[in-house]
């Protein structure tokens, strides 16, 4: 799957039930159907306020359960999967510009302004 979300839930499953730390580390049911809900819908227009409906928990919850577990926002966090996940694609030979819209970017400059950002070169200077 394009997401990996397949890698996704076993690995965070893992953190949250088997796994044992010398400072407990909790993952709550929130974040997790947050992260859930945002890899099923990566590639569409998804935004905290259409989260948070979605998992009938308001908006300032949510923020607040994601930015404690992931040390990021919603934003970053979505951003960071679409650039990762169109670095693959770029480097299997696909084109930016469908790259940008598959990722589910809004448009090409938001997806080269995000991938610059995380990456500090361009989507174009990937060679497959």
């Amino acid at each position: 799957e394009l997401f990996c979300f397949g890698i996704l839930l076993p690995l965070f499953n893992c953190i949250k039930t088997d796994c044992t730390f010398s400072k407990e580390i909790v993952f709550d049911n929130l974040f997790l159907d947050t992260l859930v809900y945002i890899n099923n819908h990566l590639s569409e227009n998804v935004t905290e306020k259409e989260v948070a409906k979605n998992l009938f928990v308001n908006t300032v919850s949510l923020s607040r359960a994601f930015s404690k577990n992931a040390k990021m926002n919603i934003r970053q966090y979505i951003n960071q999967r679409r650039v990762i996940i169109a670095y693959s694609l770029l480097q299997n030979g696909e084109n930016a510009t469908d790259v940008a819209y598959k990722t589910g970017f809004g448009s090409v400059r938001s997806f080269n302004r995000a991938f610059k950002a995380y990456f500090n070169f361009t989507p174009s200077s990937v060679k497959n």
